[in-house]
C-alpha cells in the first residue's frame, strides 16, 4: 500500500508534468490548452495543500514543489508579457480608430447619394 509521502510524491510529480505542459502551451500561444491543463492541475493542488502535513519534512517533495513554483513563475511572467503586448495592441487599435474618425468627415458622408439627372442644353 502507498504511504502518504509516496502519494504526495506521485501527485507532485503529476503536477510538475502538468506545469511543464502548461509552460509549453503558453510558449506556443495555445491558451485554450493552458486553461485545460490548469483545470486538470487544480485537484492535484488541492490534494497537496490539504495533505501538506503528511509530507512536511520530506526533502524530495520540497524539491519537486520548488521546481513547480519555478515553472509556474516562468509561466506567469510569460503570460504577463503576453497580456501587456495585447493591451498595447488594443491601445494602438483604439488610437487608429480615433484617427480614422477624425479624418473620415473629409471624405464625405458614409451615406450613398442618389444620382441626380442634369439636363444640359
Amino acid at each position: 500500500m502507498e504511504t502518504p509521502v509516496q502519494r504526495c510524491l506521485r501527485i507532485a510529480a503529476a503536477l510538475e508534468d502538468l506545469s511543464t505542459q502548461e509552460a509549453a502551451a503558453l510558449a506556443a500561444h495555445e491558451f485554450g490548452t493552458a486553461i485545460a491543463l490548469q483545470e486538470r492541475a487544480e485537484p492535484l493542488v488541492e490534494y497537496l495543500t490539504s495533505h501538506a502535513e503528511d509530507a512536511a519534512d520530506d526533502a524530495r517533495i520540497e524539491a519537486q514543489l520548488a521546481r513547480i513554483r519555478e515553472l509556474r513563475g516562468r509561466s506567469e511572467a510569460l503570460l504577463s508579457a503576453e497580456i501587456e503586448r495585447t493591451r498595447a495592441e488594443l491601445r494602438e487599435a483604439g488610437a487608429a480608430c480615433c484617427r480614422l474618425a477624425r479624418v473620415a468627415p473629409a471624405y464625405g458622408s458614409a451615406r450613398p447619394t442618389a444620382p441626380r439627372l442634369q439636363a444640359v442644353g
